[in-house]
């Protein structure tokens, strides 16, 4: 975690307000759900397009600019003012073309599914669940991108830092600490991928192995790591071995059965 109380602090807010900013888009998507037909897409698909491009452009500038508050005020109290005043703090213009043809995904989807068989009503009810997530976590992808790709400019690390109620996968990655660096971040994005409904976010780190004291919690994670996992074992073997054992600690951990 931080060294500093505030910057401990700062680092939990700006998760809670991200997670507030994903979670209101997946409400968002629920509300406007309605306006695709799955029995006429075509006729239908330009509006609901153009809501969800609207929200997600509107999103995008909310995001970023909460987590670039966030990166200078962490880098202020953490690290000094000379640090915060002169690291560059890397941020991403909304790309409309990009997230359209994300979003084109989903009525493409509902229509697939139709073609071989499926009832259009229930394939769109089933597919809006999912898409709820999705599009949650697409709100989050800035302001989470902000905070990775400034501390690989900066050519330093960062840490998963996760929510209440994590998954294995997430425990996992957090039991690592600061081991997120430029290196790593060019060859893989296990550092940097996030799932549907995921509350985590990341801290950037500096200094000698990064300073880091895991929080009681995180001191859970790694035990449960160190535990389970067996030279050799992929990164989702391990989270599945801690889903296998971690009842009462991880959100997805299998129930055992007697």
């Amino acid at each position: 975690m931080a060294k500093t109380a505030t910057g401990r602090l700062l680092t939990d807010r700006h998760r809670i307000a991200q997670a507030a900013i994903g979670a209101a888009v997946a409400s968002r998507t629920l509300d406007l759900a309605p306006l695709l037909n799955p029995a006429s897409i075509t006729a239908t698909q330009d509006r609901w397009l153009a809501e969800m491009l609207s929200t997600m452009d509107a999103t995008h500038t909310l995001s970023t600019s909460t987590a670039v508050t966030y990166v200078n005020e962490f880098r202020t109290v953490e690290f000094g003012r000379s640090v915060a005043s002169a690291g560059p703090v890397v941020t991403h213009g909304f790309d409309p073309v990009s997230m359209t043809a994300e979003l084109a995904t989903v009525p493409q989807m509902v229509a697939a599914a139709t073609h071989y068989g499926a009832d259009p009503w229930q394939a769109w009810r089933m597919i809006t669940r999912n898409l709820a997530g999705i599009m949650m976590a697409l709100a989050m992808r800035p302001g989470r991108r902000i905070v990775t790709d400034s501390a690989i400019r900066a050519g330093v690390g960062w840490r998963r830092v996760c929510d209440g109620n994590p998954c294995a996968w997430c425990a996992m990655l957090a039991s690592r600490g600061p081991v997120y660096a430029r290196s790593s971040a060019l060859k893989t994005k296990a550092g940097r991928s996030y799932h549907p409904h995921c509350g985590c976010t990341c801290e950037e780190i500096r200094g000698k192995a990064g300073g880091w004291n895991p929080t009681p919690t995180e001191e859970e994670f790694i035990a449960l790591y160190d535990k389970v996992h067996v030279p050799g074992m992929t990164g989702r073997d391990t989270a599945a071995a801690m889903r296998a054992a971690g009842q009462g600690l991880l959100s997805d951990a299998i129930k055992p059965q007697f």
